[in-house]
């Protein structure tokens, strides 16, 4: 697929493909100011000036020579480019233009075919909503405007004023468009006004999580380079499948060998499928699989499960592959208890002793690791401070070997600076809660800065018992 270079120093290199894909819709919001209109022209520009693709600028406020005059200050000359055929302006309304986009023949499509137009900009969309309050008329006539661009292999850029918050992503236009940029700008040290850019959506691709900082100059937009370098994305080829491939898609392919990521719920969604299914894709890759279960899961009921999944955990567990950890000194099944570490009565000396013994055998079997692990249970046993200097370690050891831990958690029943301090330190975040009756799950944080929208948890009869929709 044909992919669009933004013209924007920076922000190509925040998407996977290295920029928009052709026949995109991107919507730039942000508050009054802050450059929307600044980084619309530049789009359009640079396709014309960079990489001879002809664009068309649409306003339902603005006149084009507000567009004339606002360009001129960064050396953009568009009445030239409008005499050389590479651009031209339009002042109408959103009626108008989706009749004229969507009439076979019409001057505008004949002009389209002629001028061979691949960029377009709308500024702004805000007064469609002020044409069409109902959220239905809203939804139909956005849906025609952006689907009739897609036709004709257009890129369109629409820009929307907003808060420039987060409290905006229900809008309509992230709901409709392909790329979501917000634009934000705060105020620093009293006096000092920082810009920021963040990419909220990408659909079709991985995108970098997090707000960029960036400048206006007389040359437009331009994103300033971290001090810590963004992290290539990961080839699928290095990635760990967690067995349910909606949950994979939504990851980008997969979880990268040497990461940690959290899985936590609202308390009522439940995290057992994903528990097991997980553990059974370790055992489908030939990895070994350490678990630690929290205080309502108990060890026949592991067994029983991965039963259903066709593996004979105490087979494994004899032949090395499988080892647990128990906090709570429950019952267990008699062929597991061999290879079960009771952590429960042990001091603290006698655990740290005992948890090198079990990284020995990580070592020793050469097998890479999937290490299940209910944090709850973890911070009852040893507290919120010890526990956060072993998870640190257990990171550590985890990205050196090239292993994969997976944390489960109810955030509410911990303190909110542990809670902050795992969703920092982990690679990555997936949430799962209840709503209205559905269960729900969403990808907030990946190595890659890839995150999705939500999708609906259903369990079913059939392996891996576990759907996202």
């Amino acid at each position: 697929m044909a992919v669009l270079r933004s013209g924007v120093q920076g922000l190509d290199r925040l998407f996977s493909a290295g920029g928009f894909y052709a026949g995109d819709s991107v919507l730039v919001e942000g508050g009054a100011g802050v450059g929307k209109t600044t980084l619309g022209l530049q789009f359009i520009v640079a396709g014309i000036r960079d990489h001879g693709e002809p664009g068309m600028i649409f306003s339902f406020e603005e006149l084009p020579q507000e567009f004339h005059r606002n360009s001129r200050h960064y050396g953009w000359h568009l009445k030239d480019m409008e005499a050389a055929g590479k651009l031209d302006l339009f002042h109408t309304s959103p009626e108008d233009l989706v009749k004229e986009m969507e009439k076979p023949g019409s001057a505008l499509l004949r002009k389209i075919e002629e001028m061979g137009v691949r960029r377009a900009l709308v500024d702004s969309v805000n007064p469609m909503h002020r044409l069409h309050p109902r959220r239905d008329e809203m939804r139909q006539i956005l849906l025609r405007l952006i689907k009739a661009f897609r036709r004709e292999g257009i890129t369109l850029m629409l820009t929307l004023e907003g808060g420039g918050e987060r409290q905006s992503d229900e809008s309509l236009e992230h709901y409709l468009c392909d790329t979501v940029v917000l634009l934000s700008h705060e105020i620093k040290g009293g006096m000092r006004r920082r810009r920021l850019l963040e990419v909220l959506k990408s659909r079709g691709q991985d995108h970098v999580e997090g707000r960029q900082l960036f400048l206006i100059t007389n040359e437009g937009l331009s994103l300033l380079a971290p001090l810590v370098q963004i992290k290539p994305l990961v080839p699928r080829k290095h990635v760990a499948s967690t067995g349910i491939a909606a949950l994979d898609d939504m990851l980008g392919g997969g979880m990268p060998h040497g990461s940690t990521f959290l899985f936590t719920t609202d308390g009522t969604a439940s995290l057992y499928p994903f528990f097991i299914a997980l553990a059974a894709a370790g055992l489908a890759a030939r990895e070994g699989v350490k678990f630690t279960p929290s205080a309502r899961n108990s060890f026949h009921d592991i067994q029983r499960f991965l039963m259903d999944h066709s593996y004979d955990i105490s087979g494994l567990a004899q032949g090395g592959q499988v080892r647990f950890v128990d906090y709570y000194h429950r019952p267990a099944p008699g062929e597991l208890k061999p290879y079960i570490l009771d952590v429960s009565r042990m001091s603290l000396a006698q655990y740290r002793l005992a948890a090198a013994r079990l990284g020995r055998h990580y070592k020793a079997s050469k097998l890479r690791w999937r290490r299940l692990l209910d944090v709850n249970a973890g911070i009852d046993r040893f507290g919120a401070e010890e526990f956060k200097a072993q998870h640190t370690a257990r990171i550590a050891d985890i990205k050196a070997r090239g292993d994969l831990g997976l944390l489960f958690s109810v955030p509410a029943e911990m303190d909110p600076r542990t809670e902050a301090f795992l969703r920092y330190t982990c690679s990555g975040v997936v949430e799962t809660w209840v709503e209205d009756g559905y269960q729900f799950l969403r990808v907030s944080k990946t190595p890659s800065g890839r995150v999705s929208d939500p999708g609906v948890v259903e369990v079913t009869g059939e392996r891996p018992f576990v759907k996202i929709r």
